[in-house]
């Protein structure tokens, strides 16, 4: 697709039919696999597409052209920081409860630039902001996502590092996190 993103035409949506998970699923696997980080999310490792234990629980939305799903995004309501995968023990968090963790933004690589990812932080944002969650967790594991989150006033935490799923390469990226009071 090479014509121009235009705003309105393509939207978020809520997804309220968990049966189109798998699609998601595959979606992020596709989307790493052309990001520049396929070593980390592949079909090798994830040939039936990129799942885990928060899937089921978190909120999703999905931006759809003709019925196909060309971009996702996560956010998980959490009471307990050792429900992540990501290990963030290592940091000072608030007490306060629930709190949101961010992720699993992909967009289809016929689909970026045109926005997209920007729609779906605002969507999280005013999601977070509508349901007072006190503090957001977050990391990037790359420099447009790190730029991203820090605009959207995310504070940088430190680094964590991550293995995903079965692959057995580790990933250090920089964890952050974000105040509701901070909400742009």
């Amino acid at each position: 697709m090479s014509e121009s993103y235009t705003p309105g035409l393509l939207q978020p949506q809520l997804l309220t039919d968990k049966s189109r998970l798998q699609e998601i699923y595959d979606l992020r696997v596709q989307a790493w696999e052309a990001s520049g980080q396929g070593d980390y999310i592949n079909h090798l490792y994830f040939p039936h597409g990129w799942a885990d234990q928060q899937d089921h629980e978190a909120v999703h939305w999905i931006i759809e052209d003709a019925g196909k799903i060309v971009a996702s995004a996560r956010l998980c309501i959490l009471d307990d920081p050792k429900k992540l995968e990501e290990d963030f023990t290592n940091f000072h968090l608030p007490d306060l409860r629930p709190f949101a963790f961010y992720s699993r933004l992909v967009v289809d690589r016929a689909y970026r630039g045109r926005g997209f990812s920007r729609l779906m932080d605002q969507v999280r944002i005013n999601y977070i902001r509508s349901h007072a969650i006190p503090f957001t967790l977050a990391w990037a594991s790359t420099k447009q996502r790190q730029e991203a989150l820090v605009q959207l006033h995310f504070k940088q935490l430190g680094m964590i590092s991550h293995q995903y799923g079965a692959n057995p390469k580790i990933d250090t990226s920089p964890a952050y996190i974000l105040y509701l009071p901070d909400l742009p």
